[in-house]
């Protein structure tokens, strides 16, 4: 492949060499052929169509574009114009074109001998004389082309490569300040993207240990409940216990006591103790509300910090998409989704903290009525023992009577 392209530009080279830069050529480059068989049918003379002489041409190497076959009155004049590309490609094919027939002695020359019989094809490069000719073939030329020098065509292609390459210049500089603007723009997206990552990692880091810290007041808060919990059921069923002994002591007295006194004594201590009981069962249930309204503000409590964190979340991502850039449209639709939902974490931690503090509240006053209720109940207990011991003071039958317990408070 290497060999055929040198000897090729040899060949070019040569064509150029051999001919005088004023020597004028048909442009575009066309070739003439004559002497082409034709054959008489029905009184008009025919003959191979374009098409097939083009293929046969370019089966040779020569390459043509087109061939256009010239008629006249009587039809197929028997001779063709040859066109090829308009470039210096175009010329040397068409000198190799004219010296192939000139090799066979079938060229321009040997055509205009005289005295030496025609067979065959006949064929070469239009110049000046054939396009100034009064035949069928320089009607057609001076239709279809120009006549030029060899320096005027090879002026024109300069322009023409000059052009290019200016053209190709500014485009390969345009293109150049393109990539540098776009590299630029790339360095600075890649910078500021670290920085917004080293950012979001700080975010990140800031959040998890906010979490720890939640969970680690979370599980101290919900052990101090525990504590207090157990401390007050030890508490209560101590109490429980001493109101049981007082209970089994004044059942002592009453054996002694007087059979009229006691049985008022008892009915007494019936309603003391149905009232104590009452006040041990609504002191369980207080107990019990309690305990489920202190479980509520530890999850309440847990939701503020959950709340409090996804709003320092979302403002730490808010940032990062801000710096961004307000050019992009899916960031921007980010933003403003960031926005709404930060909207809503905002009003929930409020609604959060105002519900805490009804809770708080709440759970102040049910402590208060839960000691209310404790001091009324050791209040009645006690004025029942009192009664029955001023009963057992006056005297009594010997009756066994059996003291309820004041309730089960345990859990």
């Amino acid at each position: 492949m290497t060999e055929d392209y040198m000897e090729q530009s040899c060949g070019e080279v040569d064509h150029l060499a051999e001919h005088d830069d004023d020597d004028m050529f048909v442009w575009p480059w066309k070739g003439i052929i004559v002497n082409l068989p034709v054959e008489l049918i029905d009184g008009r003379y025919v003959g191979k169509s374009g098409s097939n002489m083009r293929d046969e041409l370019a089966a040779r190497g020569f390459n043509p574009t087109r061939v256009h076959p010239l008629w006249n009155s009587h039809g197929h004049s028997g001779s063709a114009v040859v066109e090829f590309r308009n470039e210096m490609l175009g010329f040397y094919k068409a000198k190799s074109f004219e010296n192939a027939y000139e090799a066979d002695h079938h060229g321009k020359k040997d055509w205009n001998i005289d005295n030496n019989p025609k067979s065959g094809i006949y064929g070469w490069v239009a110049r000046r004389e054939d396009y100034r000719s009064n035949n069928i073939i320089g009607e057609h030329l001076r239709k279809i082309a120009d006549l030029k020098t060899l320096s005027d065509i090879q002026k024109e292609e300069d322009q023409k490569a000059n052009k290019l390459e200016s053209y190709l210049t500014n485009v390969n500089e345009v293109k150049k300040r393109e990539y540098e603007e776009t590299n630029s723009k790339y360095v600075e997206t890649e910078n500021a993207l670290r920085k917004l990552m080293a950012e979001n990692d700080k975010i990140h880091q800031s959040y998890n240990e906010e979490i720890e810290k939640m969970q680690s007041s979370v599980r101290a808060h919900v052990q101090k409940v525990c504590n207090d919990h157990v401390k007050r059921k030890l508490k209560i069923e101590s109490e429980k216990r001493e109101l049981e002994l007082q209970g089994i002591e004044l059942q002592k007295r009453e054996i002694a006591a007087r059979n009229s006194s006691l049985g008022i004594a008892s009915d007494e201590q019936r309603k003391a103790e149905e009232n104590m009981l009452k006040l041990a069962d609504n002191h369980k249930r207080e107990k019990e509300k309690l305990h489920e309204k202190i479980i509520v503000s530890r999850k309440q409590v847990e939701a503020k910090h959950a709340a409090e964190l996804e709003v320092k979340r979302l403002k730490g991502r808010l940032n990062v998409l801000k710096h961004m850039g307000d050019d992009n449209l899916e960031v921007m639709k980010k933003i403003e989704e960031i926005h709404k939902k930060l909207k809503e974490k905002e009003e929930e931690l409020e609604y959060l903290v105002s519900l805490n503090q009804m809770l708080v509240v709440q759970q102040r006053k049910n402590n208060d009525e839960l000691q209310e209720a404790r001091k009324e109940l050791i209040e009645r207990s006690e004025d029942a023992v009192n009664l029955k011991k001023k009963f057992l003071d006056e005297g009594g039958g010997n009756s066994s009577v059996s003291v309820k317990n004041a309730g089960d408070d345990s859990e």
